[in-house]
């Protein structure tokens, strides 16, 4: 698989330049010159081969090759979870990208310890990004706000098929409306 970088303002067509981690990687690790090709995704199904046209001191400018739009996935895959203390969000935020999840909803639960604040909203981010570079995916997974567990059951599921998970056999099964899940 070739190299993989993110633009988020990725056109079909035309120039993009990258900079900040993403131009940094291509300048000091790779040690990138001009002609040489590399694949770009935009995130929302636009993936592009480019070619460096330029290498500047804080950015590189690259001309889009070939492109084409991936179209999105037929369903969507919505995992609800509690945030998971230290590090293994991150790390069941990379695993749910790699498989697909289109959509995670983190929740306040009756046994929640962890909030996650903007700022860890941000390394989550960028957590996706280098899973989908690493897995090929063209669609960002989508990192929704902090919801109620209530809230996410009520709101999220009219007229769906949905699958809950629970350690415990012994539970009874959720009812919302009148209807059973």
């Amino acid at each position: 698989m070739p190299n993989r970088f993110f633009a988020p303002n990725c056109p079909e067509a035309g120039s993009v330049s990258l900079d900040g981690p993403e131009a940094h990687h291509l300048m000091h690790v790779l040690r990138i010159s001009a002609g040489q090709r590399i694949e770009v995704f935009g995130g929302h199904g636009l993936v592009a081969t480019a070619e460096v046209l330029a290498v500047r001191k804080r950015d590189v400018e690259l001309r889009i090759v070939t492109s084409r739009q991936e179209i999105p996935p037929s369903r969507e895959v919505i995992l609800g979870t509690a945030v998971p203390k230290g590090d293994r969000f991150d790390w069941l935020i990379e695993k749910a990208t790699e498989l697909g999840v289109t959509r995670i909803v983190p929740l306040i639960t009756s046994r929640s310890s962890v909030d996650p604040r903007d700022s860890k909203l941000d390394k989550l981010r960028q957590t996706v990004i280098t899973a989908c570079k690493q897995c090929g995916r063209n669609h960002l997974l989508e990192l929704s706000p902090v919801t109620p567990w209530a809230d996410f059951v009520r709101n999220e599921f009219p007229n769906r098929a949905v699958f809950i998970a629970h350690p415990s056999s012994d539970t009874s099964p959720l009812s919302f409306d009148g209807s059973t899940l």
